[in-house]
């Protein structure tokens, strides 16, 4: 399982990816992961805040955290499962600030008290990998002749 957990860390690494996500752990009732590049960073600030001027804001101060008023939710994923979260706070941290030369977006993840039917929270300090997102629902193939 570490092993899956790691080629998703690199799947979501890569900039091809069409949904984004993220590499963390979690702290029991929530996951902290982060997303290093600048226009992430600058997409999710703009939708958050509504405002662009995020590199004025780091200008002023290394580290700016900005509240998720708007539900949006996202899966973490971890060696026990798949468990639903939502968006609590996102903190963006200047250029260079996380050993990275770019912008890093730190996103705060709480999961559902008790878990939900769709999965549940995985424990604390452990590596997580989060998907911007509900995780896509598959349908129950079934063998030909058994429909």
């Amino acid at each position: 399982m570490v092993l899956v957990i790691g080629l998703l860390a690199g799947a979501c690494a890569s900039s091809a990816s069409k949904q984004p996500g993220a590499l963390g752990w979690s702290l029991g009732g929530e996951a902290h992961v982060f997303v290093a590049g600048d226009r992430y960073a600058r997409d999710l600030y703009h939708e958050l805040t509504g405002s662009r001027s995020l590199g004025d804001s780091l200008a002023r101060r290394e580290l700016v955290a900005v509240e998720a008023r708007k539900a949006r939710d996202a899966t973490v994923l971890s060696a026990g499962g798949a468990a639903p979260a939502r968006l609590t706070l996102a903190r963006f941290h200047a250029r260079g600030t996380c050993g990275y030369s770019g912008l890093v977006t730190e996103l705060v993840l709480a999961f559902p008290p008790g878990g939900t039917r769709h999965g549940s929270p995985p424990p604390a300090h452990v590596t997580v990998v989060a998907l911007d997102g509900p995780l896509p629902r598959f349908r129950r193939l079934r063998p030909p002749g058994l429909a």
